[in-house]
């Protein structure tokens, strides 16, 4: 963690030069399969998102640099993601992956549900609203997916998984049935989702 802790301060003395120390390093909880550390600077709360090694991103459709440049377009876009502030690079010694301020909010589904606001639906509808309203630019490199090879995709591992889930299940049957025909418009889209960094909170 000493180590760790010390290539991460040279980051924020590279990105913001204040020469505070870094306070209150963890480790989160979550993620699908990026690591995610929480760590306080000159009273700043910060989230670093990284993976340890380039090789571990290797056959991803896209990289940390475009991911960070995504969440910045998103935050420009009034969507309710968080601000970056930087990205690691290769001299850092820490792999790839960026940094941006933390934002306070609760993300565990079975506490938002056990008692929703209100204005969740409201909420979730405006976010989506949003980020569909991103056009995208030649600037940032985002793959473009064929819905129906992603569809059948996730299919084949929700099989692998076991295929024990009836939500998924319905939902999966549910887009093959509304599976607009090639060529119409919709068929070929950015990938967007409304989740990851893109967390729904209280304005």
């Amino acid at each position: 963690m000493d180590e760790f802790q010390t290539k991460l301060a040279a980051v924020m003395d590279r990105i913001v030069a204040d020469g505070a120390p870094i306070e209150n390093l963890g480790r989160l909880s979550g993620g699908a399969n990026m690591e995610s550390w929480s760590f306080d600077r000159a009273g700043k709360g910060y989230v670093l998102r990284r993976a340890p090694s380039a090789a571990f991103m290797e056959g991803r459709s896209f990289g940390h640099d475009v991911e960070a440049e995504l969440v910045r377009t998103a935050h420009r876009g009034g969507v309710l993601a968080p601000e970056v502030v930087g990205e690691l690079t290769a001299a850092d010694d820490m792999g790839t992956g960026y940094i941006m301020y933390r934002v306070e909010a609760e993300v565990n589904p079975a506490k938002i549900l056990a008692d929703p606001p209100a204005s969740l639906v409201h909420d979730i509808a405006r976010e989506l609203a949003r980020i569909h309203a991103i056009k995208p630019t030649p600037d940032i490199p985002i793959p473009y997916m064929d819905t129906a090879a992603a569809l059948a995709e996730l299919k084949k591992r929700f099989l692998t998984y076991g295929g024990d889930r009836p939500l998924v299940a319905l939902g999966l049957r549910w887009g093959a049935e509304k599976m607009p025909p090639p060529g119409e418009a919709g068929r070929r889209q950015p990938p967007r989702r409304p989740g990851g960094r893109f967390r729904v909170k209280e304005p």
